[in-house]
């Protein structure tokens, strides 16, 4: 006579299913937290005053932009000012050439901008951030 096994019960499914949704688990956690979550925003004076700075880590640093000038190393820099003379100065080091006028127009279109980079130094009042690029609005996506 033949048995028929069931396709979905028994012991050794309920615990293979089981190691299954934890190890699904642990990965969307350990993924969550390698990803560090959105970056925090800040305008330039409360980075500035940030203590301890979050250096290596991204920011979101919003001002007003006042200059724009190459780099000795051929990167295009944008300087942002905030209300009290503090001032965050960013790199944009994957932008081409080619492309800078179009994102000195995207700057020109509004003094206050959004910048993400990743912060690498501040002292002086002065924060350096590289990698940078420019938020056309702050989302909780971004």
């Amino acid at each position: 006579m033949v048995a028929l096994r069931p396709v979905v019960g028994g012991p050794r499914y309920a615990t293979a299913l089981g190691i299954g949704i934890a190890v699904a688990i642990a990965v969307c956690a350990l993924d969550r937290l390698s990803i560090g979550g959105p970056a925090p925003v800040f305008d330039v004076e409360d980075l500035v005053a940030q203590s301890p700075a979050p250096i290596d880590h991204d920011v979101i640093v919003t001002g007003t932009w006042t200059a724009t000038a190459p780099t000795v190393d051929g990167h295009f820099r944008v300087i942002v000012c905030g209300q009290k003379g503090s001032r965050a100065v960013c790199h944009f080091e994957n932008v081409a050439p080619a492309d800078r006028s179009r994102l000195e127009r995207r700057l020109i279109a509004s003094s206050e901008v959004a910048i993400r980079g990743r912060c690498e130094q501040v002292s002086d009042g002065v924060a350096v951030l590289g990698d940078c690029r420019l938020i056309d609005g702050l989302s909780t996506t971004e």
